[in-house]
Parts: C-alpha cells; structure tokens; sequence
C-alpha cells in the first residue's frame, strides 16, 4: 500500500496509521502468541497488562510519520484505544472462536468482556441517545450499531421495537 493512500485528514495524530502498525509491531515481536494469550486471559485487566506492556522503539515517542520528527509523546496503547481494540478485536476473536469449538465458556466471556467495557461514543449512539436510549455499556453500543445496520439504515423502521416506539412518540 502506498503512503498516499492513507487518509490522515480529521485524525488525530495519535491515530495514525504508523502508530497503529508500530504498536501491532510490537504485539507480535513480544507476545507472538496472541492467540493463546486471548484463550487464556481470565479477565480485560490482563490483556490489558499485557497491551500496555508493550515496549514501543523509542523512534515512535518523536514521531508519528517516519520522516517528520515532531515533539516527545508516549505511543503506548491508551485505554481508550485498548477498550476499542477489545470490542472490535479480543472480544470477536474470543466469540467466534468459542463458537467454532463450540465452547459455551469462551463465547460467555466475551459477552462479559463487553458487558464490563465502557459503551463506545459514536454518532450513532449519540444520535440513539438523543432519542432518549440509555446506552450503559459496549455490548449495548454494538446493539445499537446492529440496529442501526439492519433496521434504520435499509428503512425497517416498522419492523423494530424502538423505531415504532419513536414513530408512535412523535
């Protein structure tokens, strides 16, 4: 892939696409069996031991383009980076995983896992919000993400519990 073609418009520079591989990077070179350690972590708090751990090369800490050096900054994964790599990450994995060799366990952890994250902020949750939907953890926000995807977006609004009750409301 080029260069060129990563948008980096309306990002913040924490964000970047070198950052992300950097820390992938370093996923890999110290942990090569995230697969394992997925299967085996009892809780979110272990895993994110482990992704916080991670020892990024000190290039990262003044740069965020390879060529450009910029001010110090720590390019350790947040925990707001770490709850979105959880949700759209770990949590999936796990999931499909257990489904796959049809353990009930792994497939109730990641269930859990969700349950014990914080609800993703979004224009879609916020909008749901708006609506006056309580939206209290991530397993939620996916909901209403799925909603959104299969009965607001292809116009299924009279086939679903909220939309009739925001049709009947107004």
């Amino acid at each position: 892939m080029n260069s060129f073609q990563w948008k980096l418009m309306r990002m913040r520079p924490q964000n970047f696409p070198t950052i992300k591989l950097a820390q992938l990077a370093a996923m890999y070179s110290q942990f090569s069996s995230w697969f394992s350690l997925l299967g085996s972590a009892i809780n979110l708090e272990e895993l994110k031991g482990y992704c916080q751990s991670l020892m990024i090369p000190g290039f990262w800490e003044n740069h965020f383009h390879l060529e450009k050096e910029t001010k110090i900054h720590s390019p350790k994964i947040t925990d707001q980076f770490f709850d979105i790599l959880a949700i759209n990450g770990f949590v999936l994995v796990l999931f499909a995983y257990g489904k796959y060799i049809g353990s009930q366990e792994y497939m109730d952890r990641a269930i859990s896992w969700l349950e014990e994250l914080k609800p993703e902020v979004n224009s879609v949750s916020k909008r749901y919000i708006g609506y006056g939907l309580s939206i209290s953890n991530s397993m939620e926000s996916q909901a209403v993400l799925h909603l959104r995807a299969n009965y607001c977006n292809p116009k299924r609004c009279l086939e679903c519990g909220i939309g009739l009750a925001i049709i009947k409301r107004d």
